[in-house]
């Protein structure tokens, strides 16, 4: 069995070089780190997990602000350097999943069975629950 990861780095590097074969910019943002990079340039990391450890109501909302300002200035800065029409590829969209979830066992890495493969793809492979907290950043 394929690492699931694997193949979709390969279907995205397969669809950026025909789109660039066909005269179409590709860009890719990464979503990683766009949650705490306010936190971390503040140097206020620390301060954040202790807010998160005294359980303080505000910080979801506030983490989400954040967030969606770091994404949205990361993809302005983006659109900014293409030379025209062109396409973003987003990546690492896991990384904007809500934090605040029961995330079950991974499943053991030969376990192949069919079922445990479509839960496994569906928990971590970009699917509705994703897509709902990316557009809830906007």
């Amino acid at each position: 069995m394929r690492n699931w990861k694997t193949c979709c780095q390969r279907l995205r590097e397969t669809l950026a070089r025909t789109l660039e074969r066909e005269g179409v910019t590709v860009e890719t943002v990464s979503c990683r780190g766009a949650i705490f990079a306010h936190y971390e340039r503040r140097e206020r990391l620390d301060q954040l997990y202790e807010l998160e450890r005294k359980g303080a109501k505000h910080l979801s909302a506030n983490i989400a602000r954040h967030g969606r300002r770091e994404l949205e200035e990361r993809l302005v800065s983006v659109v900014e350097r293409l030379p025209g029409d062109g396409v973003i590829l987003l990546v690492d969209t896991a990384f904007v999943y809500p934090i605040e979830r029961y995330i079950p066992p991974v499943a053991k890495v030969d376990d192949v069975a069919e079922a445990t493969v479509a839960t496994e793809l569906g928990e971590y492979v970009v699917t509705t629950p994703i897509e709902r907290a990316l557009a809830d950043l906007w």
